[in-house]
């Protein structure tokens, strides 16, 4: 059988939450983002930090140097 190369992303922390109803704590999404990181996906996509609650948070498991995070979402504004 032909092996091809396969890379998991895991949305969880971003998509996952924006399903109605479902609210991840700061301790939920750190506890999450090091299991899903233990399973061994290749990248973990985090939510964006549109709050400065949320960007601590970021800041916070971004220093724990997982290799697998990933943090994107930039928002422009302009008036």
């Amino acid at each position: 059988m032909k092996q091809i190369p396969l890379t998991i992303f895991d949305e969880t922390l971003r998509d996952g939450e924006q399903q109605v109803g479902i609210f991840f704590d700061a301790q939920t999404k750190i506890d999450l983002t090091q299991l899903i990181a233990n399973t061994g996906i290749d990248h973990v996509a985090l939510m964006p930090a549109i709050h400065p609650t949320e960007a601590e948070l970021v800041k916070n498991l971004v220093n724990r140097n997982l290799p697998q995070i990933v943090a994107s979402t930039m928002m422009g504004k302009s008036y």
